[in-house]
């Protein structure tokens, strides 16, 4: 019930709901106005109460009139509910103050969203912190972003971090005014925690001096898995201390350094460290200032590397000189799934030397011919006039190894004839249609399960994976210029309108 209306009579009463309630186990309040009263009510279904009903009082009466023992009479509170979303309700004070009690007693909470509630008061908030470690509850992720909390609160968290009977797993404190002495603290922590996966600190204004703080950490930190420290003020100075550590930390497999000013110097450095990086899986550097000669580094890092899967490098001037240097890594790298290069200002000779790169050679290991690559180009430039590419048309033959290239939003793209892709089939390569045109995503036709229709313009396809889960897309299609174009290509295609499998579909040469 997320994104309504709901004020503090609403939450009152979805309390009074829950405390009777042992069914429920997700519950998603956010983005609605219940306020301070409203929190309050809720928080007190997830615990004993402050006060007893009158209800109950009655019942004690009446049993201790009849010499029976009372003291297991009282107020039951819910305890299924593991999942408490309140992010954005304008919660204060005493909703803090009640969920404390939450955490002094309910054992069934497992993740609790407390995003943008700044009025929650630090005192208050230590408190909370203060709770966690006192009485272990089973909190394993705690959002806390948007709030403001500031350094003083940062050291409330850092204990938490630093408790190891705390069972917290996820933490996500992204934009709470937390500088480099908050981080430091947290650095600490963060040094013996043995538990914690999961950390966000993204839009907090650390600074270089930060980042160092984090690196420091990661070189005796063996569990931490992902690490979000994007738009965080970073400079070159962070990014050497982070490309350090990377050649020694095995245990991180994500990092995000979006929107930060690392610069050619700190994205050598970055990619200096990534030559050397053995756990790496998706590094995000969206935004940080790479050029032409980075690139050449990041090529280096690419060829060395061989545990990336998802390289963003969305936003930058990678150009043409930097693709095409991207464009040599890829002929030997195999463990890369998704490149973004959107937004970087390449046009039809960049994207040539990507197609080039993506062929399948005779020199090719048969296993990394069938691996997936999705090469993101959205928001670049791809016309007849630039370049010396035929048509621009980027038209891959069946020579093409690793599957596609997204063409989203791609500014006057020319791309005129359907993509061909591989799929292995008893150990042989077959030739498979993609139906997308200049933009969209394309089909995956290789389940033997599928089917499709072609109706006004649309090609419906439906299939059902091994678990019984059946998919349906419907995608945008010019059929006479499909037909038209499938023609040209040598394939004899008959009346398609209405449903077929694509059993007969490949029949008929499609």
């Amino acid at each position: 019930v997320g994104y309504n209306i709901i004020k503090g009579a609403g939450g009152s009463e979805i309390g009074k709901m829950l405390r009777h309630n042992q069914n429920l186990v997700d519950l998603d309040l956010g983005n609605n106005s219940i306020g301070d009263v409203g929190g309050h009510d809720l928080f007190d279904a997830l615990t004993t109460p402050l006060y007893e009903s009158e209800e109950v009082m009655m019942k004690k009466a009446k049993v201790y009139e009849q010499g029976g023992v009372v003291d297991d009479i009282g107020e039951v509170f819910n305890s299924t509910l593991t999942s408490l979303n309140v992010s954005c309700n304008d919660l204060g004070q005493e909703s803090a103050k009640r969920l404390v009690g939450v955490l002094q007693v309910n054992m069934a909470l497992t993740t609790l969203n407390l995003d943008y509630n700044p009025k929650l008061g630090n005192t208050e908030v230590r408190e909370l912190a203060s709770a966690m470690r006192t009485y272990q509850p089973s909190l394993e992720w705690l959002h806390f972003s948007d709030n403001n909390v500031g350094n003083d609160v940062a050291g409330a968290f850092a204990r938490v971090i630093g408790d190891q009977s705390c069972l917290l797993r996820k933490l996500t404190l992204a934009q709470n005014c937390l500088r480099s002495t908050g981080i430091s603290r947290i650095s600490s922590s963060l040094k013996d925690n043995h538990l914690l996966v999961f950390l966000d600190l993204a839009r907090n204004p650390m600074g270089s001096k930060g980042a160092l703080h984090l690196a420091e950490a990661l070189k005796s930190n063996s569990v931490l898995k992902e690490l979000l420290i994007d738009c965080c003020g970073i400079d070159a100075e962070g990014a050497k201390g982070l490309g350090e550590v990377l050649c020694v930390n095995t245990s991180l497999t994500r990092l995000d350094l979006a929107d930060n000013s690392l610069l050619t110097k700190g994205v050598n450095c970055i990619a200096a460290g990534m030559s050397e990086n053995v756990g790496i899986k998706d590094l995000n550097l969206t935004n940080t200032g790479i050029g032409v000669k980075s690139s050449e580094k990041l090529s280096d890092a690419l060829k060395a590397n061989s545990t990336l899967e998802v390289l963003n490098l969305s936003n930058n001037q990678v150009r043409n000189h930097g693709t095409v240097k991207l464009a040599e890594a890829l002929t030997s790298n195999h463990t890369l799934r998704s490149l973004n290069l959107g937004f970087n200002s390449i046009n039809a000779v960049g994207i040539q030397a990507i197609t080039t790169a993506m062929e399948t050679t005779s020199q090719s290991r048969e296993d990394a011919k069938a691996l997936e690559l999705d090469v993101i180009l959205v928001g670049n430039q791809f016309s007849k006039a630039e370049g010396e590419v035929q048509n621009a048309q980027i038209m891959v033959p069946p020579k093409l190894a690793r599957s596609k290239i997204t063409w989203e939003n791609a500014t006057d793209s020319t791309l005129d004839v359907p993509m061909w892709s591989k799929k292995e089939e008893n150990n042989n390569f077959v030739r498979r249609p993609s139906f997308s045109q200049a933009a969209g995503e394309e089909f995956d036709l290789s389940h033997p399960h599928s089917e499709f229709a072609i109706t006004n313009n649309l090609i419906t396809s439906k299939s059902e994976d091994n678990f019984g889960i059946i998919t349906e897309v419907a995608e945008p299609v010019d059929v006479p210029r499909w037909r038209d174009t499938m023609a040209k290509a040598g394939n004899n295609i008959e009346n398609i309108e209405g449903p077929s499998s694509w059993n007969n579909a490949f029949k008929k040469g499609l």
